[in-house]
């Protein structure tokens, strides 16, 4: 029989005659089953009521007194909440687990509640980083405004099958969003609700009757003369031109993601490797070794010559710093396409096929794990279409 009585140390006391109040919490038989936690309030031993568990006044109107008993009034219930739930559960409960739950109190009615605490909390243990807790913030606020706004409540018990498909069409209609945009909404939201469902919380999970939805990216690879443009300029560029160029170049060349080329660094190039993980799959801490064309690989080298104290390879030059650079000089080039570092993998992989490259070696060395990702970066080229439709015409010759 589990239970939590609240009690004041005796062993101990203070100079001013106070002591220490605790919680005696017992979930099983036995010293492994009892843990004592202290919760940082103090009392004079000969004013705590031991039977009800509560401050006596140390005078009239003694509001330090109301204050400590409401204070233990929500430790004793929020004890009492946790044994409910393994009771309800019907699975036994440690005193470890008790630990967990009690000084984690998650919410487990309230969906948005839930949400807020189990990001706080990732960011906290560092199981997610900054940029990765201000991308899913902002998808809480959708779901929030969504909701009725900051006030609101979602109740997990509110959800159903329709729900994801109403947060589709008001993200939709409201924001002008396309499905790329509402896509990455329903994948964070996804994530917390796969996360309620491993803390064993009871709900419908709407995204079971909900099929998200995406499409390629709107960033387009370059053509071989307006690379050939960009290298030819590369030479005379400096100061942040160059390192922009730098960046792009190799993206273009060796297929960097930016989060990868900003933090490359002076030993992650071995020989005529990079050898990293990649920021995008740093969760599996997965080792990449990424051979770099002898392009790419002099690019570096120069980059590592002009600034031989520089840790980091192409410097702390931001992506948005850059992608400004880079269309400015796509502009003075007279390059019509739409350049930015996103389209540097795009140019690669499109170029590696488009040159007798095999789908196999490309889904490699660009570190994905199923070929249907690869296929996204195979780009027909106009010219390519016009010079092999003709081969229809074989038909009508004899």
């Amino acid at each position: 029989m589990y239970s939590a009585k609240l009690r004041i140390r005796t062993d101990y006391v203070q100079n001013d005659g106070r002591s220490s109040i605790f919680l005696d919490v017992r979930v099983s038989p036995g010293p492994e089953g009892r843990k004592k936690i202290p919760l940082e309030i103090f009392w004079p031993v000969a004013l705590f009521d031991g039977h009800a568990g509560k401050c006596l006044p140390q005078g009239p109107q003694d509001e330090q007194c109301e204050a400590n008993n409401l204070l233990l009034g929500q430790k004793l219930g929020r004890a009492n909440d946790v044994f409910v739930e393994y009771r309800l559960r019907k699975q036994p409960l440690t005193i470890e687990r008790f630990l967990y739950e009690f000084e984690n109190p998650l919410s487990k009615t309230d969906f948005l509640l839930y949400f807020e605490q189990k990001l706080q909390e990732r960011l906290r243990l560092k199981v997610i980083t900054q940029s990765t807790y201000d991308v899913q913030a902002r998808a809480l606020a959708r779901v929030r405004e969504f909701s009725g706004g900051k006030l609101a409540i979602l109740a997990f018990f509110s959800l159903d099958r329709t729900w994801a498909q109403k947060f589709d069409t008001w993200l939709k209609n409201t924001y002008g969003n396309g499905l790329n945009t509402r896509w990455a909404r329903h994948k964070d939201v996804t994530t917390y609700l796969h996360l309620a469902e491993l803390d064993e919380i009871q709900f419908v999970n709407p995204y079971l009757y909900f099929k998200k939805k995406s499409t390629d990216g709107s960033w387009k690879p370059l053509r071989p003369e307006s690379i050939q443009k960009l290298y030819a300029y590369y030479p005379t560029a400096s100061g942040p031109e160059r390192c922009a160029l730098q960046k792009y170049l190799v993206a273009c060349a060796a297929n960097l993601r930016i989060s990868d080329l900003n933090r490359a660094c002076r030993h992650n190039l071995i020989g005529d490797e990079l050898v990293y993980v990649q920021h995008k799959n740093r969760r599996f801490n997965r080792i990449h070794r990424l051979p770099l064309t002898p392009t790419a690989l002099t690019i570096i080298q120069e980059a590592l010559r002009e600034h031989p104290h520089r840790e980091r390879i192409f410097g702390d030059q931001s992506e948005q710093a850059g992608n400004r650079i880079l269309k400015r000089i796509a502009h003075k080039l007279e390059i019509p396409e739409r350049i930015h570092f996103h389209s540097g993998r795009e140019t690669f992989g499109t170029e590696f096929i488009a040159n007798g490259g095999q789908l196999p070696v490309l889904k490699e060395l660009m570190g994905h794990a199923k070929i249907s990702s690869t296929m996204r970066y195979v780009h027909v080229r106009e010219e390519q279409k016009r010079e092999q439709v003709v081969l229809v015409d074989k038909m009508f010759s004899a």
